[in-house]
């Protein structure tokens, strides 16, 4: 048996100073709740029962800041985030913990051009116009929309028909 003072157990876990320690499942998984889109990054404290433990963490790619040797400033990417944090020591080897944050993701529009005209305000965040008028013999129209969020779809409605804006 390995005590604690030797293992790669942890002691504390905060996220943004809030206990989640207690909140681990039997696989060390948490998923805590999710965040605005506003919020890049969160505060992250690991405290492991061994002083002579490392600690890694990583969160596919995000930014980490170490702030001291305990305590992280972690990057959020929109959508899920998993922060994977591996503690280590020589009498236990590593011990993976996971953190899963859903982080909203910015579904505004970025732009809504007809006809190669600009029909969208971004920073107001609204169209220009409510109604766009065509002639009569007018029988197709390019229609170019980009969402703010490069992964998110954009679906135009027409005549009960669904159509998926390819950027």
């Amino acid at each position: 048996n390995i005590s604690d003072e030797e293992s790669s157990k942890l002691k504390e876990l905060k996220l943004d100073g809030k206990d989640i320690l207690s909140l681990l499942d039997d696989k060390n998984v948490v998923t805590v709740p999710e965040v605005s889109l506003a919020k890049d990054k969160v505060n992250l404290y690991v405290l492991p029962h061994n002083l002579h433990a490392t600690i890694d963490v990583s969160n596919d790619g995000n930014s980490i800041e170490k702030i001291n040797d305990n305590t992280y400033n972690v990057g959020l990417s929109y959508g899920q985030n998993e922060i994977r944090i591996v503690v280590s020591s020589d009498a236990e080897g590593r011990k993976l913990h996971i953190i899963r944050i859903y982080r909203e993701e910015d579904l505004r529009l970025k732009s809504f051009t007809v006809e190669s005209n600009e029909q969208y305000d971004e920073d107001a965040d609204k169209f220009k116009v409510s109604t766009i008028r065509f002639s009569e013999d007018k029988t197709e129209v390019a229609v170019v929309a980009k969402a703010r969020y490069n992964q998110a779809k954009v679906f135009l409605k027409y005549s009960e028909k669904e159509i998926e804006v390819k950027n």
